[in-house]
């Protein structure tokens, strides 16, 4: 058997390149410790387009959003498995100052498409805020163990 890449671990990451090398014409091997737990089982699997401290985004931020929806739901669909969700975030501001900076940044073409609003408080009564709630658009989670689960099928 030829072998083009060797990836040691089956949790989300080793599996999602194999799964991209599969897609490029290569022919990965996966060794995994089937007796080890994978923190992979552990992991949020939150896709998050802005660094909340610092109200930022990464680098290639709409570019790697943009690839992470086109890739997992093309993985949904060929695994016959739901696990990755769009959803927004709520951000529960610490400070006036925060708040401004959200509220400033909002208006930049490129932050445009996913800071929201500001939310209703009295919607969200059980969160304890003094500087207001914002809404993040364009996030999405990785359901990790649907999505292990969806691999030992």
């Amino acid at each position: 058997m030829k072998v083009d890449v060797i990836i040691v671990g089956s949790g989300v990451a080793g599996t999602l390149l194999a799964f991209r090398l599969l897609d490029k014409g290569l022919k990965p091997l996966v060794i995994s410790d089937p007796s080890k737990k994978k923190a992979s089982l552990l992991a949020a699997g939150l896709i998050n387009p802005i660094v909340f401290r610092t109200i930022t985004m990464g680098w290639r931020t709409s570019h790697c959003l943009k690839e992470a929806n086109s890739f997992y739901t093309s993985l949904e669909s060929k695994l016959s498995a739901k696990f990755f969700n769009p959803c927004d975030i709520l951000r529960i501001h610490g400070s006036e100052e925060e708040r401004e900076i959200w509220e400033d940044k909002k208006h930049d073409p490129d932050f445009a498409s996913f800071l929201g609003e500001g939310v209703n408080p009295e919607n969200y009564s059980w969160l304890k805020s003094n500087h207001g709630i914002s809404k993040l658009k364009g996030a999405a989670f990785v359901n990790s163990q649907n999505f292990i689960d969806a691999l030992s099928l």
